[in-house]
């Protein structure tokens, strides 16, 4: 089980001689945080879904980035970065949080890394790498920043190690951000997502949980029998939702998949909607979450 932020906090109180400030709590506000460095403007990319991506200033990649492994699961913190702590600390629970001036900082610390990508939405990659160009962009020359994590191998961390200027691959933030975006781009073109398809998650919820699953199973093979009239859509399994249960009530999902633009749009709208009052569905076109 993760650690939570809490935890991190009381850690760091146990190895500084200064109590760490939390981002995210109702404790009183460093005094350096209320000036101008906490009105900072944000210049975050604009992403995969628009077609201008920000040009970061080439000059602030003088920083270093490590990867530092954690082999331990009882440990909230390798040996490595218990040894950075500092008389200053600051945790957030955030991967980019506006209300910091990450210029004051030596050493900045990605604790458990790979919570980065642990969420299997199709949407996780693009909102990390888009906070981490934001954070790599505000940092000092001279700051070193760690990612801790139990697998240093990963393609992810080791994708940003070519961010330090030893590297034999060493980009800008422009470059690397963008060498994402063309990746990305490629993978969801090719896997039907969007902004090349759309997508629209329909789901059962229902106290009976045989009854929930039996009610999306239902739908997807009504919307398979009248594939004709609705060509070019893809409709998936049913699967349960990332939290089953929740108040009470089961809920199961179908996801199914037309292209942009789609010429039938219009019919598919009415016979879900029809489906989704008569069954009682919710219905999310081109949701954040599909799980």
């Amino acid at each position: 089980m993760y650690a939570g932020i809490d935890e991190l906090v009381n850690t760091l109180n146990m190895l500084s001689k200064a109590e760490t400030f939390n981002s995210g709590s109702k404790s009183p506000t460093p005094v350096w945080m209320k000036g101008d460095s906490a009105k900072t403007e944000l210049s975050a990319p604009k992403g995969l879904l628009d077609e201008e991506i920000l040009g970061f200033n080439e000059a602030q990649t003088g920083f270093q980035i490590q990867i530092t492994p954690n082999k331990s699961k009882l440990n909230i913190l390798s040996e490595t970065l218990e040894a950075l702590v500092e008389q200053e600390n600051v945790a957030t629970t955030r991967v980019f949080d506006p209300l910091l001036d990450y210029s004051r900082f030596n050493n900045i610390v990605f604790v458990q890394a790979d919570n980065l990508l642990a969420s299997p939405d199709y949407l996780v990659q693009e909102d990390t790498y888009k906070q981490l160009a934001e954070v790599f962009s505000k940092v000092n020359k001279t700051a070193t920043i760690y990612f801790d994590t139990y697998n240093p191998e990963n393609i992810f961390f080791q994708d940003l190690l070519k961010l330090n200027s030893i590297h034999p691959e060493h980009q800008t933030i422009s470059q690397w951000y963008k060498i994402f975006l063309d990746t990305e781009k490629n993978l969801r073109e090719k896997y039907k997502f969007p902004p090349f398809y759309n997508l629209l998650l329909i789901t059962s919820q229902e106290k009976d949980k045989p009854k929930a699953l039996s009610i999306i199973q239902d739908i997807k093979n009504y919307i398979t029998t009248i594939k004709d009239e609705l060509p070019e859509i893809e409709v998936g399994s049913p699967y349960p939702a990332r939290f089953l249960k929740r108040k009470n009530m089961f809920s199961y999902h179908i996801l199914i998949r037309f292209p942009k633009g789609y010429t039938k749009f219009s019919n598919l709208r009415q016979t879900i909607g029809t489906l989704a009052l008569q069954k009682r569905l919710q219905v999310r076109l081109n949701p954040k979450h599909l799980f």
